[in-house]
């Protein structure tokens, strides 16, 4: 406690940063190997289609590409881990699709990777390369996906999991029909890039049966996981490091980059390193989802909150399943005021906008957006003060009202929406 005391409350440096300021810290597009290679990416100017044909044998025998691969050269092992999972060990998506797949899904989407002894060969060899594509239809709307005859953007349906995600607590229904008003609005969030002022960046080295990366991710355990487990590797086997990272606004936790960068070493032999441009941050970055929402609000007259309903439908693009992010936007709506009734309903859809992932709050920022905009409209229309309606009704220490329904030896979530579960600390 001696410790704590002696930090909290207290100006302190930073202690990385002296190197950040001076320009001694070193990121992972920073570092350099022996023998080190440069990667670069062709990328699918379609958002959905077959490769019928790809020829890199003109890529191949350019001068200084030293390894080329195409969806012929990699394992076919699902490797987009879903958001939440991946921050705590990279469980994979069961009916997930390879990386370099024979048929891309959204435009950007990787199509071939090239390794050379500098940036100028690589990107020449790319654009010998030649790729005929046969056309599929396809659909950038979540809601236009969900529809019957919709493009199929993965095999086994556009909504994830067949079905919505449900989160509730008391009766709905008895909810609204003990209110005195009810108030109901839609709102709609774009995508939304992070912009780090360091795009991604990554170096792996495979040496025999070991594989190390340097990564400018946050989650360095949960790579190694990842990596481990799509290579059939002991984890003992599989290094991570994490170097100076250039801002990640929780939107660095994936592997695809570091996967392709690991497949090109093993097969040059040498290390190679991975830098994204702006321009492939903006395309391949992972996205904060697009949602569309409507709340519905059952009040008294004097302001108590009766009922609460949320419904969000999230676009993840083709590929993340993305169902952590559309729980956290329902917690956030159905949470946040106390309310003996509440439910939400999360569909999460997939679709050939970009792919949207792991970002700072996870679907959180998107549910209170909607729920705070329709309490602003509420307490302007009724005459309320917005502070206090939101301090009258704002959950309390001792939680949501109800009985609690998770057994008492299991995981409480953070963000709990059932009843009876305090809090350790509330304040607003």
């Amino acid at each position: 406690m001696a410790d704590v005391l002696s930090i909290v409350g207290k100006r302190l440096p930073r202690v990385d940063g002296l190197d950040k300021v001076t320009g001694r810290a070193q990121y992972a597009g920073d570092l350099r190997m022996p023998g080190m290679l440069y990667l670069k990416t062709l990328r699918s100017p379609l958002p959905h289609a077959k490769i019928k044909s790809i020829d890199t044998s003109a890529a191949e025998a350019y001068p200084g590409v030293m390894a080329v691969l195409t969806y012929r050269d990699v394992p076919k092992v699902p490797l987009e881990a879903d958001d939440e999972a991946s921050q705590g060990g990279g469980s994979q998506d069961p009916g997930g699709v390879g990386v370099l797949d024979s048929t891309v899904r959204f435009v950007g989407d990787e199509v071939a990777a090239v390794a050379a002894v500098d940036r100028h060969a690589a990107e020449a060899a790319l654009k010998l390369m030649k790729v005929e594509y046969e056309p599929l239809p396809f659909v950038l709307d979540a809601e236009e996906a969900m529809k019957p005859g919709a493009p199929m953007v993965r095999t086994g349906g556009n909504l994830v999991g067949g079905k919505a995600a449900v989160i509730k607590r008391g009766d709905i229904d008895k909810g609204f029909a003990e209110a005195d008003l009810v108030y109901e609005g839609t709102y709609e969030t774009p995508h939304v890039s992070a912009t780090p002022l360091e795009p991604r960046s990554c170096i792996a080295d495979w040496r025999g049966d070991q594989l190390t990366v340097y990564k400018c991710g946050r989650n360095v355990y949960g790579d190694r996981a990842t990596l481990a487990k799509v290579f059939s590797l002991p984890l003992d086997n599989v290094r991570v490091v994490g170097p100076t990272i250039g801002s990640s606004y929780g939107n660095k936790d994936e592997s695809r980059q570091a996967f392709i960068a690991a497949l090109l070493s093993k097969k040059a032999g040498r290390p190679v390193i991975s830098e994204y441009t702006r321009q492939e941050e903006l395309i391949a970055g992972r996205l904060r989802h697009p949602s569309k929402i409507t709340i519905k609000i059952g009040l008294k007259k004097d302001g108590t909150l009766t009922a609460i309903y949320g419904k969000s439908i999230l676009n993840t693009g083709p590929y993340v399943p993305g169902t952590g992010v559309t729980r956290r936007s329902g917690q956030g709506i159905i949470y946040l005021y106390t309310c003996a009734n509440a439910r939400f309903d999360g569909y999460t859809v997939y679709t050939n906008a970009p792919v949207a992932g792991s970002f700072r709050g996870l679907g959180a920022p998107q549910g209170h957006f909607a729920l705070e905009s329709l309490v602003d409209r509420i307490c302007q229309e009724q005459g309320w003060d917005p502070l206090e309606f939101r301090l009258k009704n704002g959950v309390k220490l001792e939680g949501q009202p109800g009985p609690a329904y998770v057994p008492n030896d299991t995981f409480v979530d953070v963000q709990p929406v059932q009843g009876g579960i305090p809090f350790s600390s509330n304040g607003l």
